[in-house]
Parts: structure tokens; sequence; C-alpha cells
């Protein structure tokens, strides 16, 4: 069961890179794609971001006993600052109109940088000792069943 788990995290997050680097590439040789709309690079990069979060996801839960706060935050973290990246990457490369790019980056990239800076205090906090109750650890006993699935 943790072998196919594994495999596919792996999957999700191969299929979730190639949607990033090439989403009409993807949204050509996907079965189906084609039948849910048209292509929409900026939706494939979204979605392309997604999977690789799921995937992170998945791979961390199953290579690990415990989860902790942090690691469930760093995966929330895979998409929210992907998402992030990519409307800052498509205002600079596309050129974005003032408006455009002050509704981006104060509605996705601002809350991103703001929730990177709060979580990074925290980890920090945490290495010193304070705030020890923000890196609480998930049940143990889904890392007791992991270990009898072994």
């Amino acid at each position: 069961m943790i072998a196919y788990l594994k495999l596919f995290a792996l999957f999700n997050i191969l299929n979730g890179l190639v949607m990033i680097v090439a989403p009409e590439f993807w949204y050509q040789q996907t079965p189906g794609a084609s039948a849910t709309g048209p292509f929409n690079i900026h939706f494939v990069r979204d979605i392309g971001i997604a999977f690789l979060a799921a995937g992170s996801g998945l791979a961390l839960g199953v290579s690990q006993k415990k989860l902790t706060a942090n690691d469930i935050a760093f995966v929330s973290m895979v998409f929210l600052a992907g998402h992030g990246l990519l409307h800052l990457f498509e205002m600079i490369a596309m050129g974005a109109l003032l408006n455009a790019a002050m509704r981006d980056f104060v509605l996705i990239v601002l809350p991103v940088l703001i929730a990177i800076f709060c979580l990074m205090k925290l980890e920090r906090g945490n290495h010193t000792g304070h705030h020890k109750h923000q890196h609480s650890t998930l049940s143990s006993q889904s890392g007791q069943r992991r270990n009898s699935n072994e």
C-alpha cells in the first residue's frame, strides 16, 4: 500500500510539473482535457501547482510517522506560494496594467508574502523554544496505522 501511495505521489508531482512547464503540451496530450473547454494557460498552470501540492502532501504523509503543523503549512504553501509566483511572473512577462497588477499583488502576492513571513517567525520561535504549542504534532495513530501497512 505504501509503495502505491509513493508512486501515486510521484505521478501527481510529475503531472503538476508538466502542467506548469509545458501547459499546452499537457492539454494536447491528456485524454479528455480538451473536452473540458478551451485551453487556458493560466488555469492549467494553476491546477498544475495544485497537483504539485497534492503530490507533495501525499509524499510527505507517507514518508513521516508524525506530521507537524509546519508540515501541513508547507504543503499549503506549495500551492499558495506557487500561485502567487505564477501571478507575479505573468505580471512581469505580460506587462500587466497597473490596476490589474495592483489587484493581483494585494489579493494574491501580498497575502502569501505575509504568510511566509509568519511561518518563518513561527519556525524560528520553534527552534528557540518559544511558541511550542504552535508546533503541535498530528495524531500519532495515523503513523501507527501506516506502520502496520508496510
